[in-house]
């Protein structure tokens, strides 16, 4: 089944050297505000809104589509890059004014041929936050509670855009058994300094490409993230709701959540969605598999 591709993405992409190789992946549309929910006036941008997104998916002759469904109500609790729209306390509002559109455009009857796959709010399923001891019990219970809920028919959907890791420094096989450190360390494919690292990660490479059914258990590989769009490492002013995350810059020495670290960040980032070319170009050259 023929996955949308995002034609603001893909030309992003035809514009770098080698991205021809990638540019026909299928990648999912963020509705990161509620213009996003709206169909525009003037010509679509970076952000295209929902009702237009669907109406060129059908024109593409498109199977499925992917959104992420990306302003929850005080979405962002420990950081500035995308605090959003809604404060803590604005749950209804949040429904009213961003949610009920969207389903309302996507229940449309001439969608009816398009397979919509919702994903709902990205940054809360990442495994580095899972781990911690407030939120880990809770969200093995929604799994869980999920999971009953279909019967135990429950797969699973793994973002690939980033995974790839290490280009010709990827590790072969573990280390040295002097150690149980020196010996894990060795063979970790996952090279960031720590697993609450998030941000234009130095030495992340495109993984796997999209693809369904890849093993028992998995539904499909996928680009949620598209690659090339960023975290922002600088202070810019804007209208986005978006601000400056320590989390994205190289100098900055880490906090609690990542044990101190250093946050292992790409220098010179723009906003957050904005393109970032030596980022794209970082993933292409340390894709895994290799890019041809």
């Amino acid at each position: 089944m023929k996955g949308y591709g995002n034609p603001e993405w893909k030309a992003k992409a035809d514009g770098e050297a080698g991205g021809s190789r990638v540019s026909n992946n299928p990648t999912a549309v963020w509705l990161d505000r509620i213009a996003s929910t709206a169909r525009p006036t003037a010509a679509p941008t970076a952000r295209w809104a929902s009702a237009t997104t669907l109406d060129a998916a059908l024109t593409q002759g498109t199977g499925y589509i992917q959104f992420v469904i990306y302003n929850l109500s005080g979405r962002d609790c420990a950081a500035l890059a995308s605090n959003g729209e809604f404060g803590p306390n604005e749950l209804p509002r949040y429904k009213a004014a961003y949610i009920d559109p969207i389903a309302a455009i996507q229940a449309d009857p001439k969608h009816a041929s398009l397979r919509i796959v919702n994903i709902i709010e990205v940054d809360s399923l990442h495994h580095g936050w899972i781990g911690w001891d407030s939120n880990f019990g809770p969200t093995a219970y929604q799994l869980l509670a999920a999971a009953v809920a279909s019967r135990s028919n429950i797969g699973m959907l793994i973002d690939t855009s980033r995974n790839g890791w290490g280009g010709t420094a990827r590790p072969t096989g573990p280390g040295a058994t002097t150690s149980a450190d020196t010996y894990v360390n060795g063979g970790r494919i996952d090279r960031r300094i720590h697993a609450g690292n998030w941000c234009n990660q130095a030495g992340a490479g495109l993984g796997e490409r999209p693809r369904a059914n890849p093993e028992p258990g998995i539904d499909a590989y996928v680009w949620v993230k598209p690659p090339g769009r960023v975290g922002r490492s600088t202070l810019t002013q804007n209208d986005e709701g978006k601000g400056f995350d320590r989390m994205c810059d190289p100098t900055y020495t880490g906090n609690a959540r990542n044990g101190n670290n250093p946050t292992g960040a790409l220098p010179n980032a723009p906003i957050s969605g904005a393109w970032f070319s030596a980022q794209f170009q970082e993933l292409m050259r340390n894709a895994y598999p290799p890019l041809s």
